[in-house]
């Protein structure tokens, strides 16, 4: 617990509590990775000097635990991390797919991309990717077949980014071979904080150009936007 001297705050100066970032800056136009350092060094700065004027302000009979920092600076370290990663991955992007290019964008068919969509499973594990919630307390990874279904649910770490599905079902038994989706569901104590879709990798049977952007289709007909894709891999 954080000790602060007493001593009088005017009532001009108080700061309430800032509620944590959760989601990321909407894309601008123009240099993307220069705009985003731009805004997040801008933005780190601000909820710096808002939690410097939380913790000096406090009321010292009644102190804020030290644990509500931490976990303030974890979720603003969690989008930092993502507008990184998708400031990458806007680079990878862009170097596969030459722009909107429908000729260059077939060179992403038989290739697989991560998007949050059903994958089939053919025996081997699943990789899963999720995007934690810094402030809860329970992860539970829920496994549903083609049907909607649930055929699987087990306690993940909440801190984890990507799980494994072996293919084991509730009652211990190997899944059929199919479609399966995933979803990892955040809660702290009884109140639920979300459900994260899983994102899994999906082999790319075609690509579309939709209102001058470009779309990948899975085989089952699912589009991926680009934009929605967080990695690329070549097909196993």
């Amino acid at each position: 617990m954080l000790n602060t001297p007493a001593f009088p705050v005017r009532a001009a100066d108080k700061v309430q509590n800032t509620p944590d970032r959760t989601e990321p800056l909407p894309p601008p136009s123009g240099d993307v990775s220069a705009t985003n350092a731009a805004a997040l060094t801008s933005d780190f700065e601000t909820f710096l000097t808002l939690l410097t004027a939380q913790m000096r302000n406090q009321d010292p009979l009644n102190p804020t635990e030290s644990t509500e920092f931490v976990a303030q600076l974890a979720s603003f370290s969690a989008v930092e991390q993502q507008i990184r990663s998708n400031d990458t991955l806007d680079s990878i992007l862009q170097a596969l797919s030459g722009g909107d290019d429908l000729v260059a964008l077939a060179e992403w068919i038989g290739r697989e991309v991560r998007f949050a969509s059903s994958a089939p499973f053919e025996g081997a594990p699943l990789e899963i990717e999720t995007t934690p919630i810094a402030t809860a307390e329970t992860a539970t990874l829920v496994v549903r077949n083609d049907f909607g279904e649930t055929v699987r649910t087990r306690p993940v770490d909440t801190i984890q980014r990507y799980v494994v599905w072996n293919g084991l079902q509730d009652d211990g038994t190997l899944a059929a071979e199919g479609d399966y989706s995933f979803t990892v569901e955040y809660s702290t104590g009884d109140e639920p904080l979300g459900a994260i879709d899983g994102r899994v990798f999906v082999p790319v049977a075609e690509v579309r150009m939709d209102g001058g952007a470009g779309v990948l289709v899975a085989p089952d007909g699912t589009q991926m936007p680009l934009s929605e894709v967080t990695a690329v891999r070549e097909a196993a």
